[in-house]
């Protein structure tokens, strides 16, 4: 019989992580990393799909691209944040700008934290700790 190492009693279950990406390569890597680090993901390719899973889902915490077709990530954050049923996920935004008019704009919307692309993955470890403890 195998040896198959045990759950440690005080181990809690983790949760999803929804990766709001359209870019199939950036969306691919991401969800890899993330994996990696021991989280599932479940990976959306624009808002309202972002908006759909995360009701079906539930998720832990949503990583939301901010420039997406058929609805970008701030109007996804803010339909997320006026649905009681997804209002108290965290959402943290990623996107390619850097400026501070951008974390202005994605905490208006509602996210809890901007990220500029590309994403610091030890940065990024840390956050998911954070946001899944």
């Amino acid at each position: 019989m195998p040896n198959i190492p045990k759950t440690p009693v005080d181990a809690e279950p983790r949760r999803t992580i929804l990766l709001a990406e359209d870019h199939l390569a950036t969306a691919e890597m991401t969800a890899e990393i993330i994996g990696h680090f021991g989280y599932p993901v479940v990976i959306a390719r624009d808002g309202l799909e972002a908006v759909t899973l995360a009701r079906q889902h539930q998720p832990r915490l949503i990583l939301m691209d901010i420039q997406m077709p058929n609805m970008d990530g701030l109007a996804a954050t803010r339909a997320l944040k006026q649905d009681p049923a997804t209002a108290q996920i965290p959402v943290i935004c990623l996107t390619a700008f850097a400026m501070e008019k951008e974390a202005v704009r994605c905490r208006e919307a509602g996210a809890v934290l901007h990220l500029s692309k590309p994403v610091d993955f030890d940065h990024l470890a840390q956050l998911l700790a954070q946001y899944t403890s």
